[in-house]
């Protein structure tokens, strides 16, 4: 509703001279912001709710915006104005610190939904105690392992590719390009009932027993009689 009575009054309050001071600026972040929600909907990776959070930064100026265009328009008093736009830019502010600070609350309990969990920082120090090829085969695990090491391209991501079985040719290039490495090779996931999509691990498991691989189990990073994260270690048969 702000949004629009802003928009209705650019186009119709001609001669208010603070209106037509930022109207420049306020369509340049609405079209930036039209532009980007319909780039949103036609990039079919962008399939996830926090996605939409990439356009949260233009309604937060758009409603800004917004604000000082209604102010002014029924307000002659410029003092006025910029007095209710400061109360309304307080209010929102205060509405954030109460939502960071339920953030930081809840960063010392246990997370319901296990890809959020702490014990991220533990699996990161393993990469870095223990030299080797870590693939990680289920979601959430990679963007971070990479962010804290230096050395990332020894971590590679392809659960995606075992969403479905493979032709010959392909698991013949998957096997000489991720599983033929002179290091150790990790391969990363959660337990089978937290994984995004369990037919992913299983459909590896028999990618590995066709191209002679043995997976075994390595290692178990968990939290309160709870497993988050199991770590395989992989070798190639003779």
């Amino acid at each position: 509703m702000i949004f629009l009575l802003a928009f209705v009054l650019n186009l119709t309050l001609l001669n208010n001279k603070f209106i037509q001071k930022y109207k420049r600026a306020y369509y340049f972040i609405l079209v930036l912001l039209l532009l980007e929600t319909i780039q949103f909907f036609l990039t079919k990776q962008a399939n996830a709710p926090w996605h939409a959070f990439s356009l949260y930064p233009l309604f937060a100026l758009l409603l800004a915006y917004s604000i000082y265009t209604i102010a002014n328009a029924f307000i002659n008093s410029k003092t006025l104005s910029n007095t209710i736009v400061i109360g309304c830019a307080t209010i929102i502010t205060g509405y954030h610190i109460i939502v960071v600070n339920d953030y930081f609350k809840l960063l010392g309990t246990p997370p319901k939904n296990i890809h959020w969990s702490e014990k991220i920082y533990d699996l990161i120090r393993f990469t870095k105690q223990n030299e080797g090829y870590y693939i990680s085969m289920d979601w959430g695990i990679h963007n971070q392992l990479m962010a804290f090491n230096p050395n990332n391209k020894n971590f590679v991501e392809i659960f995606p590719i075992f969403t479905q079985d493979q032709s010959l040719d392909t698991k013949k290039w998957l096997k000489e390009t991720f599983f033929s490495k002179e290091t150790t090779i990790y391969i990363i996931t959660h337990p089978k009932d937290d994984q995004l999509n369990q037919a992913i691990f299983s459909n590896f498991l028999k990618f590995a027993q066709e191209m002679n691989l043995e997976v075994l189990p390595h290692k178990i990073i968990g939290e309160l009689n709870r497993d988050i994260f199991i770590i395989y270690k992989v070798n190639v048969k003779k």
